[in-house]
């Protein structure tokens, strides 16, 4: 690639601007056009931008992504033809449509990265790792607090907070195997914000890919881990946990009775908060996707009253010609596309997990990291809706995987062609001339 530099620029377009954390970055926190996922409008335009991209660069997809991709244009013509027929326009409910078009994202992503060097994933990683704590400290300083943990004061969304949780294990298994103390340093902000940001579905995705990528790592990684680089990692959390009961415990108690409070929420998923309202969004729109379960309700759906009614007001929860907004990947899948649009939109987060279990060469630890976030993202998936930065990381790890392979064949020509250049001659001295003959 003749500018270097120009996949983490790409990272910031397509997987960055469009979301909270590059709105944020370019004009500050706006309500009125930042929602939980980010303004729609740069999200259009970078939609489109990614479509082109793909389409001019397709040589450049894996043949897993260019199936996955033409399936899914395949499928939007369909729905165009629907949506011609039925409604006399090509394109009525955008909102339909869109759930496919995140894919775009990690197509493009895919293509951007594919081939390039090392440094640019790192500094991808890198770049969304300072956006992140520049966003915090600077538009939402208030929620670095004690009052605002207690309050459950968040700031920024859980899906960026789990966006974060990638750069997280990426720094965190580069430490493993370099011990190199920028890391060590990295992997403690991104786990700090990640534990202060009191996101509950984001400390069990965290919990279960640290277990799983420790496991790989163990079993499948290329890269030994130094043995003293767990030092750091056991004693700097342990006095963090000392100091916090010492000073911050005996002085705010009603701390403790918090932290308390949030796992207990987790516990009873059926009596209390957030996991209360998402059994009765679940209960509400479940015999809609018994009734359509290939194809989902497409267009019907779109139009189908509202279902969930909020209990304190007895008024409609979504606003009215918006569609249906499930706290669910799967729910949203199914409700809108069936099974068949389950299956295709897991499949960029399903793909790299199972080609690392199967890959030729020992993966390194990064690649083991990244691969654990995106299966991972499913489980997150449980409880919030995938985004299409989610998506772009996936094409992020696919591009990653298939650079490994192609560096490991290149070297493994160069030394081909470095042997023959060696043994011709020999093999040519052993050949007894026409004369000696």
């Amino acid at each position: 690639m003749g500018f270097p530099w120009l996949p983490v620029v790409l990272f910031f377009f397509f997987a960055l601007f469009p979301i909270e954390l590059g709105q944020c970055l370019l004009h500050g926190p706006d309500p009125a056009e930042l929602a939980a996922e980010g303004g729609e409008g740069p999200k259009k335009i970078v939609a489109g931008v990614a479509l082109l991209f793909t389409f001019a660069r397709l040589k450049r997809l894996s043949p897993f992504l260019r199936n996955l991709f033409f399936a899914i244009i395949g499928y939007t013509c369909l729905l165009c033809l629907e949506s011609y027929f039925v409604y006399g326009t090509p394109f009525v409910y955008p909102h339909v449509f869109s759930k496919f078009f995140v894919v775009f994202w990690c197509t493009a992503v895919y293509i951007a990265f594919r081939g390039a060097k090392d440094w640019a994933f790192t500094g991808a990683m890198l770049l969304m790792i300072v956006i992140f704590i520049f966003d915090i400290t600077v538009y939402y300083p208030h929620v670095l607090s004690i009052g605002s943990f207690m309050d459950v004061d968040r700031g920024l969304h859980a899906s960026m907070v789990f966006f974060l949780l990638a750069g997280f294990i990426y720094s965190f298994n580069t430490y493993l195997t370099t011990t190199k103390v920028f890391w060590l340093v990295v992997l403690f902000a991104c786990l700090g914000l990640i534990l202060f940001l009191n996101h509950r579905t984001v400390w069990l995705a965290t919990i279960t890919s640290m277990a799983l990528n420790i496991l790989l790592i163990q079993t499948k990684g290329k890269e030994p881990i130094v043995p003293t680089a767990w030092t750091p990692l056991i004693v700097v959390p342990t006095v963090a946990v000392f100091f916090v009961f010492a000073y911050v415990f005996t002085e705010k108690p009603e701390l403790l009775a918090s932290i308390v409070d949030r796992i207990t929420d987790i516990e009873k998923v059926n009596e209390q908060g957030t996991g209360k309202w998402r059994i009765e969004q679940f209960q509400s729109y479940l015999p809609f996707v018994i009734d359509h379960p290939l194809i989902g309700m497409r267009f019907e759906g779109f139009e189908l009253p509202v279902q969930f009614i909020a209990e304190q007001t007895g008024e409609e929860v979504f606003v009215a010609n918006t569609g249906h907004h499930f706290h669910s990947f799967y729910m949203d899948s199914l409700f809108y596309h069936g099974l068949a649009g389950l299956v295709l939109l897991s499949m960029p987060f399903i793909n790299p997990i199972y080609r690392l279990w199967h890959f030729p060469i020992k993966p390194s630890a990064r690649l083991i990291g990244l691969c654990c976030w995106c299966l991972i993202a499913l489980q997150y998936g449980l409880s919030y809706p995938l985004y299409e930065f989610h998506f772009a990381m996936a094409g992020f790890t696919l591009a990653y995987m298939d650079t490994c392979l192609d560096k490991a064949d290149a070297e493994q020509a160069a030394m081909q062609a470095q042997w023959a250049e060696t043994a011709l001659p020999d093999l040519e001295a052993c050949v007894p001339s026409q004369a000696e003959a």
